[in-house]
């Protein structure tokens, strides 16, 4: 890694942790993480999956369309996966404050920071039941 990278690496760090010092705690039960909205994130380890809810008469399926193969996703990008597109109107960064066991089975640890990109907020998970399409990075930068 060059000295500007470094330099580089280290400065959106700092804006990170300068807008999330200003950001408050999200809502969630035991206020383990914090959200702040950014306008372009990249894509660490390909850990990037566009996901899917639909909301049938009948029955709700959601799951994974497949893996989003960009470096970078800005506001206002078109993010096309198996012919399925999602425009990253809104961008939320959360930083984990204690480590967090998934369903999984791994943990993200207390530090890590994941990333949600989706066309607006009601197409973020966790607002209600309804069809939806939303992009999860498991392992994100924030970059502006």
């Amino acid at each position: 890694m060059t000295n500007s990278s470094r330099c580089a690496t280290a400065r959106h760090a700092v804006l990170l942790l300068a807008a999330m010092a200003a950001a408050p705690p999200t809502a969630s039960a035991q206020h383990r993480s914090e959200d702040v909205r950014v306008s372009e994130i990249a894509i660490r380890d390909n850990s990037a999956w566009m996901n899917f809810t639909d909301v049938g008469w009948l029955s709700t399926t959601s799951g994974r369309v497949g893996p989003v193969t960009r470096p970078r996703i800005a506001a206002g990008d078109q993010v096309t996966v198996s012919g399925q597109t999602v425009v990253a109107n809104v961008i939320v960064a959360t930083r984990h404050l204690a480590d967090l066991r998934l369903p999984d089975g791994s943990i993200l640890r207390a530090g890590s920071i994941t990333c949600v990109a989706a066309q607006s907020e009601r197409d973020l998970p966790g607002n209600g039941e309804r069809s939806r399409r939303w992009i999860y990075v498991r392992n994100c930068q924030p970059l502006q």
